[in-house]
C-alpha cells in the first residue's frame, strides 16, 4: 500500500482530467505481503456502498502507519477502521454490517483473482 498512496494522487488527477473521455476503474488488489490490506479493502468497499469510496481510500493512505501492524483484527482494527467512518460521515451501523458481510470480502476476491488472471503482479498498476 505505501506505494499506492504515493499514486493516488496522480491518478485522481488523470482520472479528473480525463473525466468524459476515458473510463478509470479502481480494482482491489491487496497483496499478502500486507497483513491488512484485506480487511482495508473490505473498509474502502463498505464506504464504496455509502458513495464514499474515494474518501475511506485516502483516509487509509494517510493513517497506514497506525494500522498497518494491528493484529487484533477482531477489535482493535474494525474498532479504528469504524472510527475512521464515523470521521467520514458514514452510517456507521451500515458500516459495521457491511464491513464483515461476506458479499464485500467476495467483491475484493473477485478484483484479486481478475487482477492475477490478467497478469498484475503488483501494485500500483494500469491496465
Amino acid at each position: 500500500m505505501p506505494y499506492c498512496a504515493k499514486a493516488e494522487p496522480t491518478y485522481e488527477k488523470v482520472a479528473k482530467d480525463l473525466e468524459g473521455t476515458m473510463n478509470v476503474t479502481v480494482r482491489n488488489m491487496p497483496l499478502s505481503s500486507h497483513k491488512n490490506a484485506v480487511p482495508a479493502a473490505q473498509a474502502v468497499q463498505a464506504a464504496e456502498l455509502q458513495g464514499k469510496h474515494l474518501e475511506m481510500a485516502n483516509k487509509l493512505f494517510q493513517t497506514q502507519d497506525s494500522w498497518k501492524g494491528i493484529t487484533d483484527k477482531q477489535t482493535e482494527l474494525r474498532g479504528l477502521f469504524l472510527s475512521y467512518a464515523q470521521e467520514l460521515g458514514l452510517d456507521t451501523e451500515k458500516f459495521k454490517t457491511d464491513l464483515v458481510d461476506p458479499k464485500t470480502l467476495e467483491l475484493v476476491k473477485g478484483d484479486f483473482e481478475y487482477g492475477h488472471k490478467i497478469g498484475v503482479k503488483g501494485t500500483p498498476n494500469s491496465w
